[in-house]
């Protein structure tokens, strides 16, 4: 700006020069008779009328002229410059005026302010994000002024737009109630009694609210029985034995077969058998039992068999007797 402002001070002197030069062609030469003091205030009068304070800096129109002016051919035509400490001013219609840097080309920066709208000089997201924009998969935080990760539902943050009823993952629910994570809503803490079962509940810890099992009933907050299974199973196993026929020894196997007698049925119960009975709690059913073994070479008996009579081995009928007190009880005779 200094070599704009040179320039100014010489069309200033060469427009003074030529003042004073018309203003002596207007009143002729000096000669006898005439006034060279008065000559001297009008042509000074003249010249302040030209040249304005110095102290009020005043646009000027400087033309590209090398020829009268010796301005650089490279300083642009008729700009309005006004300079006040290098530095480009406001004109009445409110735009910033050219200025006719030390280069000879008009500069028209305007220095970058953060919250302009406009991302430019030192400007970047990591000091002004919100003129700059943050970078994929992160927002800009106003209030911070700084870029931060754009929320997502379950990160673990409750930021952004989130809240209570839009992600529950993230933020917390009110008072009196808690995050149904799948379906990432707030619902009323489970109560043992409220007639939901939810949460943790369920039929062991709350039959209030969650239903017992088939056969079972909720009474005093846990679930009993209202009836239970008695599992008869026997002891007795299948026993090897020889058999002579012919007068020759034969191998054979002597089959395990168990018989309880209750109500008036008879259930037979082969080794590795059971035999299942529901009966309502409390019941207690008497019978008897009868251990024997299946014999076609020495039984001396016949037994009833699921595939017919057969020859059979038995030790006496005793008595037997079990009591159905829970939903599930088993007996083993045959010991």
């Amino acid at each position: 700006m200094k070599l704009q402002t040179r320039w100014v001070f010489v069309v200033l002197c060469v427009a003074g020069a030529i003042a004073g030069c018309a203003a002596d062609a207007s009143f002729g030469d000096s000669g006898p008779g005439r006034d060279s003091s008065s000559d001297a205030t009008r042509d000074s009068a003249a010249l302040d009328t030209l040249i304005p304070p110095t102290d009020t800096p005043t646009p000027m129109d400087v033309t590209n002229n090398p020829s009268d002016s010796g301005i650089p051919e490279d300083v642009s035509s008729s700009i309005d410059v006004l300079v006040v400490d290098d530095r480009p001013m406001i004109g009445d219609t409110g735009t910033v005026v050219d200025v006719v840097s030390d280069t000879g080309v008009a500069d028209t920066r305007v220095d970058p302010r953060c919250g302009d709208g406009t991302c430019n000089g030192t400007e970047s997201s990591a000091t002004c994000c919100r003129d700059c924009p943050c970078a994929a998969g992160s927002m800009c935080d106003l209030a911070m002024n700084r870029c931060v990760a754009t929320p997502r539902c379950g990160d673990g943050t409750c930021n952004g737009t989130e809240s209570s009823a839009t992600c529950c993952r993230d933020c917390p629910c009110a008072a009196g109630s808690m995050c149904d994570l799948a379906m990432n809503r707030c619902v009323a803490t489970p109560r043992c009694g409220d007639g939901m079962c939810n949460g943790t509940e369920s039929s062991a810890t709350c039959c209030q609210d969650c239903a017992c099992p088939s056969g079972q009933s909720c009474s005093g907050g846990r679930c009993v029985c209202s009836s239970g299974v008695l599992r008869i199973t026997s002891a007795l196993r299948d026993q090897p034995g020889t058999c002579i026929v012919g007068g020759s020894a034969v191998p054979y196997t002597q089959r395990a077969a168990a018989y309880v007698v209750t109500g008036g049925t008879t259930f037979y119960i082969p080794q590795g058998g059971f035999v299942d009975l529901t009966r309502s709690i409390p019941t207690t059913l008497t019978g008897t039992q009868q251990c024997c073994l299946l014999d076609p070479c020495l039984g001396n008996l016949t037994c009833q068999t699921p595939s017919g009579p057969q020859r059979c081995l038995c030790l006496a009928a005793r008595p037997w007797s079990a009591t159905v007190n829970t939903c599930s009880v088993s007996s083993v005779v045959c010991m």
